[in-house]
């Protein structure tokens, strides 16, 4: 698979051909042993990683996930619902972890992240990693709209786990910012009595993060703020550039403007929203806004890592 990403052509001039250093197709699943316990809204549950393997010729499994629905519903007869695993490579260093805000009903039924087929992330991860997501069709067989705008063609269509595993060794890592919740449909709006996951554990434990993308704009980074604003507020987050990034976080934390590169601090970007209920943006200007903020700047890191990888081998 590293073969075939490598000859991907996303922006040639920021990505070329990586190199190829030693390493296997295996992938994290962060499962929790336990459900969650009863803390304050504030606090998160540790989590211990569970290893999934992926070995060579073998088709890749779909990863664990807790129980889609407990057995718990309120008077308005939401369901409790938990989040899936993070999701990252075993032997790539991680460089950008993407939050949810929580698995949609389409995601729990068919046991994918960004399960809808009109939610852009797969999309919009394939024009920037070199697949497609799928044909784009209808059930009515009429395309979608945004298929015109697609970047590869019928011929890069990749299978869910392929999809997922192509992102994850580029040193892209998958998980939701909260970890379970009440909540009838999707919408964020309707999430209530959540618990976070253990992002600033996940973060510690994987010191090579450079930026958080919060894939569910305004909504989602509203959660991450509630739940760990005294992260955000003891300088060791930033900031992203974007307006969106700006205009959320910036009574709380430093801007990355001023610089991340080498001091440790995490960037934190409000992303134009993958959801197609965000329908006042354009297929293109999500792209262009996640190639922007999150693709490109993660692309850059992952050939940094790479060639420091193969020079600490040597």
């Amino acid at each position: 698979l590293r073969g075939i990403a490598s000859s991907f052509q996303i922006e040639q001039s920021m990505v070329g051909t990586p190199s190829s250093p030693r390493r296997t197709s295996r992938f994290f699943a962060n499962k929790k042993k336990s459900p969650v316990r009863s803390t304050s809204s504030s606090e998160a549950v540790p989590t211990t990683p569970q290893r999934l393997i992926i070995r060579k010729g073998e088709t890749p499994q779909k990863p664990n996930k807790r129980s889609k629905v407990q057995s718990v519903t309120t008077d308005n007869n939401a369901a409790r619902t938990e989040s899936f695993d993070a999701l990252y490579h075993n032997e790539t260093r991680i460089h950008t972890l993407i939050l949810g805000t929580h698995p949609s009903v389409a995601s729990h039924a068919s046991n994918r992240y960004y399960g809808l087929p009109t939610n852009a992330f797969w999309w919009i991860a394939g024009d920037c990693l070199g697949f497609r997501r799928d044909v784009g069709l209808k059930k009515n067989d009429e395309p979608y709209k945004f298929v015109d705008h697609l970047v590869h063609g019928t011929d890069r269509i990749l299978p869910y786990e392929k999809q997922v595993e192509t992102l994850l060794q580029h040193g892209f890592a998958l998980w939701d910012v909260v970890a379970s919740c009440n909540r009838k449909g999707s919408l964020d709006a309707d999430i209530k009595d959540e618990r976070p996951n253990d992002i600033v554990g996940f973060c510690k434990a994987n010191p090579s993060i450079k930026r958080i993308v919060l894939s569910n704009g305004r909504s989602g980074s509203t959660f991450f703020l509630k739940h760990f604003r005294e992260w955000c507020k003891s300088g060791e987050l930033v900031h992203g550039t974007n307006d969106e990034s700006r205009k959320l976080f910036e009574k709380y934390m430093g801007s990355a403007a001023d610089g991340v590169e080498n001091d440790g601090r995490i960037e934190c970007v409000c992303a134009l929203p993958v959801s197609p209920a965000a329908a006042r943006y354009t297929y293109e200007e999500k792209r262009d806004h996640w190639r922007k903020y999150c693709y490109n700047p993660g692309l850059e890191d992952y050939q940094k890592m790479d060639k420091q990888a193969l020079e600490t081998d040597l």
